[in-house]
């Protein structure tokens, strides 16, 4: 699917190259941003932004999703979690830290691949 609207996606965003990586690295030089946690959007940044401003962004970010990721842990640890907390909200819980974890790691990923932009 993603190959085959790759021609209306290069109009659509005025660009003049665009790939398809599947299960391959980005390009060095490129940013990120995470359409959800298994796709991503890589735009080649090097030499048009300032690196710097996009690692405090990032590292803002990344700060903000740990801490709530920390806050549902704590409340998953409680000794009354099990008990009085549903079994549905208990798997959405569930799902939300796999989440979270999931983008934690893209988010440290994009901030060591603007680093090395610096």
């Amino acid at each position: 699917i993603l190959t085959e609207g790759v021609t209306d996606f290069r109009t659509l965003v005025k660009a003049g190259a665009v790939s398809v990586l599947l299960n391959e690295a980005a390009p060095d030089g490129c940013g990120v941003s995470m359409v959800n946690p298994t796709c991503h959007v890589y735009i080649m940044l090097r030499g048009m932004i300032d690196a710097a401003a996009e690692v405090g962004k990032l590292e803002k970010k990344l700060a903000q999703v740990t801490r709530s990721k920390t806050s549902l842990e704590t409340r998953r640890s409680q000794d009354t979690y099990l008990t009085k907390v549903p079994q549905n909200v208990q798997e959405a819980d569930a799902g939300k830290l796999e989440t979270m974890a999931t983008e934690i790691g893209n988010l440290e990923a994009a901030i060591a691949r603007f680093q090395s932009m610096a």
